[in-house]
């Protein structure tokens, strides 16, 4: 046996002896497959005899998806990353139990080896040692956490899989059985019951920032959102994420609805938000004596010092839960004088907004400056307050909103992208239509298709959330024509041509908003004042004075949902072509236009037939190229069955997971309202769908529609928002409207 096999393993030798006569032609296969790809004598020997050992004690498939890895991590990577992989391999397949955990294995490899190949080694040079203290099973959890948290960054990888990042080793820590989120999801479940009387669905997050960037609790109704780990907590992890926890529950039994943005300044929603936090804490601490002393020992500040605006907010918050603590600033003096003056008032939250609009016009005059971009909210117990605010409202402008959101929402860096909402079984009041249910992952083999998963739905009637209510399937798609690309062309070359020159202009994205500029735009007013100071200080003035931008950086992600409904398969007026047709079409223009511009785009077919077989094809997904077979996919197409659109919107939340844009769009093409076999009410699939929306706009996901007809129009615009729909009369005109719909949506 070749040296850097691990001796304890049988030899390859003898177990070649014993493999059948189907598995010697796969292992020669395979084995060709990696001796003629060029890798090198040292690769080929060693995984000829390591293929051996796969083969024989995990079968087939693992073998093929061993060799795949290899090959990809050789690509990726380099020839000596491929070599350490079939090392690792060999020293780690004693350790491995089933067949399920080395592929397992082996999907986590390959996830690394295409976002960050340069991690590999420092993953297997550590792997051995870590899987003795851990066993391979919780080892691969903690890897899985790894790649997750170092997705599109190398370093943060290189410092989590070397043990120097605090989040390695707090998961670490939890997996070697000292703690782990599970154990700890029941305790302030119960905690939380028996405080506030309200059964949290808790969901544990990854940040996917920088590790600079301090994690920070979000919640959206009875989900609450904790980070994967708080750095720098020291043996208070455990009573950090009880006392966040908490803190979240008295917002959800305390709080009253979301704040309208409205004109504010990123300044005044963080005046307002830490008001806002005192006011549930006090009315919490009210109703369960002791809670305030826990929050307020986590309130560590300094009552003197520079008075930056962290600094202020910080001595505010700490003011605010401890009447004995003394600051010098008149500003926090002011504070908290008229937060506890207005103690009567404390019920009622527009008290957290008049003082925190008084207070933050009194900052502004201060000349205080405040940067958006690097404030977190401190101490780390409490949530990042984007639970609190009204970030997106349907009646805006679009252009508008964006300029906006850039203004506004700088300071959500800790917003995490992924995460997903459960119903709890043990209460069924759903009080608020942004409360969803738990995606369920699931792959079970049926005759016809995949269960993939299980959905709720959303009972208008009753206000509640069915839970596992919906079956989704998954098929294959229907391979059609393969001449599918060519024909396009053929029949829409000019359309096509000018959709690509009008989508490649667009100069879409977000500026950032630049100060302090030698030349710009206009005057940065903050930079002339100190100017003007200055000068009759007879001081040398900073001639620095502009306000500038940045080009608009692309960063946009699109689901695009084709109904398939058998509505879809009547012909069109004095036409032999269908509606589903020219949805083909259409699909297959925005898709080139967007390909263009290399941003994501995922399509996915879909209908129903009753609740237990909602059937979805997904045509392209998101890291896949415009090939051939998405050709294929498109034209194949078939109209079908109904149009139950709920469960569809909420599964394409979960598609997003792994991509990473600022901005991600889902877009529904429909000739019809949500309709089913089992349902008679017009209105229940309605109401459900509008729920599902809500879903993705709790994902920071944008759902729009285009509507087919007018009878399509009406009840998308109940669904989506007028805002977000647009209704096609002439249905011959889709394939040139779909892509400027694409640029009205992103721009």
């Amino acid at each position: 046996m070749n040296d850097n096999l691990d001796p304890n393993t049988e030899s390859s030798a003898d177990i070649k002896i014993r493999l059948n006569q189907s598995q010697i032609i796969l292992w020669d296969i395979c084995n060709d497959r990696i001796k003629n790809a060029g890798y090198g004598s040292r690769i080929s020997n060693l995984y000829s005899e390591l293929s051996i050992l796969v083969l024989h004690y995990f079968g087939n498939e693992c073998l093929q998806s061993f060799t795949s890895s290899l090959s990809l991590v050789a690509i990726k990577g380099s020839k000596s990353d491929a070599f350490l992989l079939c090392q690792a391999t060999a020293l780690l397949i004693n350790s491995i139990p089933s067949k399920n955990d080395f592929n397992d294995f082996h999907e986590i490899v390959l996830e690394l080896a295409r976002k960050n190949p340069a991690n590999l080694r420092t993953l297997f040079d550590r792997g051995p040692n870590i899987i003795k203290q851990l066993g391979f099973q919780r080892w691969l959890v903690w890897v899985e956490s790894g790649v997750k948290l170092s997705v599109n960054d190398s370093l943060r990888g290189e410092k989590f899989f070397s043990l120097q990042s605090q989040e390695s080793k707090q998961i670490l820590y939890r997996q070697a059985g000292n703690f782990t989120f599970q154990l700890l999801e029941r305790q302030l479940r119960l905690e939380t019951r028996a405080l506030f009387g309200v059964t949290p669905i808790l969901r544990e997050i990854y940040d996917d920032k920088r590790e600079v960037v301090k994690h920070r609790s979000s919640f959206s109704g009875k989900l609450f959102m904790l980070p994967s780990a708080y750095a720098n907590s020291g043996n208070r992890e455990v009573d950090t994420y009880r006392a966040a926890s908490f803190h979240l529950a008295a917002h959800y039994v305390y709080g009253g609805g979301r704040f309208e943005i409205e004109k504010l300044k990123p300044m005044q929603i963080a005046i307002i938000s830490i008001i806002e936090d005192a006011r549930v804490e006090w009315l919490a601490s009210a109703k369960v004596p002791g809670l305030r002393n826990f929050w307020k020992s986590f309130h560590s500040v300094s009552p003197d010092g520079i008075a930056t605006a962290p600094s202020l907010l910080t001595r505010l918050s700490r003011a605010l839960i401890d009447p004995d603590f003394n600051c010098s600033d008149a500003w926090v003096q002011k504070g908290k004088k008229m937060f506890f003056q207005a103690r009567e008032s404390w019920s009622d939250p527009r008290v957290s907004r008049l003082i925190g609009n008084l207070l933050g016009h009194d900052l502004g005059q201060l000349r205080v400056q405040f940067n958006a971009k690097d404030y977190v909210v401190n101490p780390n117990y409490k949530d990042d307050n984007l639970g609190l605010w009204d970030f997106e409202q349907d009646e805006m402008d679009m252009s508008n909103q964006n300029e906006l959101m850039v203004e506004t929402t700088e300071f959500k860096q800790n917003k995490s992208k992924n995460g997903e909402t459960q119903k709890n079984k043990e209460d069924d009041n759903v009080p608020e239509d942004n409360e969803t249910g738990k995606l369920k992952t699931a792959r079970i083999e049926e005759d016809n298709g995949v269960l993939v998963t299980k959905l709720p739905e959303y009972d208008y009637q009753r206000r509640v959330l069915r839970e596992d209510w919906i079956s989704v399937y998954e098929f294959k798609p229907i391979n059609g024509t393969t001449n599918y690309w060519q024909v396009l062309e053929e029949n829409y070359s000019s359309l096509i041509r000018r959709t690509e020159k009008l989508v490649g202009a667009m100069a879409m994205g977000q500026k950032l908003r630049l100060k302090k500029q030698a030349e710009g735009e206009k005057l940065d007013v903050d930079a002339t004042i100190e100017a003007a100071i200055s000068y009759r200080a007879k001081k040398i003035p900073d001639t620095n004075i502009y306000e500038g931008s940045t080009p608009p950086q692309r960063s946009i992600a699109i689901h695009l949902l084709v109904d398939t409904s058998a509505s879809t398969g009547q012909k069109i007026t004095s036409s032999d072509r269908t509606i589903l047709d020219l949805e083909k079409d259409a699909t297959g223009i925005l898709m080139k236009a967007v390909d263009k511009l290399e941003d994501p785009i995922a399509v996915t077919s879909f209908c129903s037939i009753g609740k237990d077989q909602v059937r979805i094809q997904r045509i392209k997904y998101f890291n896949e190229s415009l090939n051939l077979l998405a050709g294929m996919n498109i034209s194949g197409m078939q109209s079908q069955y109904s149009t139950r659109m709920g469960p569809v919107i909420r599964y394409t939340g979960e598609s997003f997971k792994n991509v990473h844009a600022l901005r991600k769009l889902v877009l529904i093409i429909t000739d019809g309202e949500p309709s089913d076999i089992d349902v008679s009410d017009k209105e229940y699939l309605v109401h459900d769908a509008k729920h599902a929306v809500n879903y993705l706009k709790n994902l920071q996901i944008d759902a729009f529609c285009v509507a087919l007809g007018n009878q399509a129009g009406e009840r998308a615009n109940e669904i989506f928002g007028k805002s977000r729909c647009v209704t096609i009369n002439n249905i011959d005109n889709l394939p040139d409207q779909l892509a400027k719909i694409y640029l009205r949506m992103t721009s």
